[in-house]
């Protein structure tokens, strides 16, 4: 019989969502000493899923306001995991938390200001020796170590990140809704070292991805992996694009953030407008799949390039291992005390990047 009181506790924050669960699938499978707890706010849904998930996991209902239930749910856990999206306009409440509690901490935003205010809480988790990675997951997370090992093997003057995502990758609601905000802002673009404002959805590049994604089309978005890569490494030029299927989807997403711009600033709004799209959006996910492709391309003074070039044929798998590749990290103490980007803290990056990509395909040309 396996003795529970003696096995490392992971607290999953959001855990009840789709990429919660999905990660705490793939932890359990990769580490028969942990056990887990989910958070969420529907009891009756949480139950299911870790019921689900067996007899390592256990469902705890608290709010993300909560500062009172989240230290409590935290209390000797050897690591918290953050995935309670959107972050957009969020606080880092989570990681007040984990500070407080002396736990390690990582989270899955996808928006800078968002990790800018958990950066701020640095010197804070370094006095409570308490490591913590912001923007984690597979874009961003991922897709900045990659560029990260491409920085440190020869000096590069530019960075370009370009993803891809077919349909919604089989994500939960809150992914798409920070797609729609990240749709409303300004996209930042490092030019000869200064930042430069791009209208999201617009630059179409195409790009060829590995098969059997191949040539797709992507355009400017907000993602903080060009500002913490501009700020780690004083590359002059990061870019980033993203695209989806149908290609349509990607006009209609522009056309829509444009007519509602201030309307969709709201995330009880935003939220709202993807639950009335979520039919619609799992009608397309069974016709194009949930695949995703990835390229990070770094280009030298001369013109040579070299890039990382990523694909798996599940978007919430790729996440679920990426996230782990992450949690390893903090579980092994790999991690200074502190709140870090991940290109700045992972220090052997093949090895974080050869276990991140399990399951999908990783090539270095």
């Amino acid at each position: 019989m396996v003795n529970l009181s003696s096995m490392k506790k992971v607290v999953i924050i959001g855990g009840s969502g789709r990429i919660g669960s999905a990660v705490a699938e793939r932890l359990l499978a990769y580490d028969p000493e942990l056990r887990i707890t989910i958070t969420g706010r529907d009891d009756a849904r949480g139950q299911r899923i870790a019921q689900r998930l067996g007899a390592r996991v256990d469902f705890v209902s608290v709010e993300l306001s909560d500062m009172s239930g989240l230290r409590q749910v935290m209390s000797g856990a050897g690591l918290v995991l953050h995935t309670a999206g959107p972050f957009q306009g969020a606080e880092p409440s989570v990681l007040s938390a984990a500070i407080d509690c002396g736990v390690p901490y990582l989270d899955i935003a996808d928006d800078l200001v968002f990790a800018r205010k958990a950066r701020a809480l640095s010197a804070q988790a370094a006095a409570k020796g308490v490591a913590a990675l912001v923007n984690g997951g597979i874009f961003p997370g991922m897709s900045n170590v990659m560029a990260g090992l491409l920085a440190e093997r020869a000096p590069a003057e530019k960075i370009e990140f370009s993803y891809f995502i077919a349909g919604s990758g089989g994500s939960g609601p809150a992914v798409m809704a920070s797609t729609f905000i990240l749709g409303t802002t300004p996209a930042t673009e490092f030019v000869d070292g200064n930042r430069v404002e791009r209208t999201a959805f617009t630059g179409g590049r195409s790009v060829s991805f590995l098969a059997p994604v191949g040539a797709r089309s992507v355009y400017y978005l907000e993602l903080p992996e060009v500002t913490s890569c501009f700020e780690t490494y004083r590359i002059p030029h990061v870019v980033a694009r993203f695209g989806t299927s149908p290609g349509l989807w990607n006009h209609a997403t522009r056309l829509v953030c444009w007519l509602l711009r201030p309307w969709l600033s709201n995330r009880k709004r935003v939220a709202s407008f993807v639950a009335l799209l979520l039919p619609l959006i799992r009608l397309i996910d069974r016709v194009v799949g949930a695949a995703i492709g990835m390229e990070v391309e770094a280009v030298d003074r001369s013109g040579k390039s070299w890039r990382l070039r990523y694909l798996h044929p599940h978007t919430l798998a790729s996440i679920a291992a990426a996230v782990t590749a992450q949690a390893d990290e903090l579980l092994q103490g790999r991690i200074a005390s502190g709140v870090h980007w991940p290109e700045e803290a992972i220090k052997d990056k093949q090895r974080h990047l050869e276990l991140a990509a399990q399951g999908g395909v990783l090539i270095h040309d």
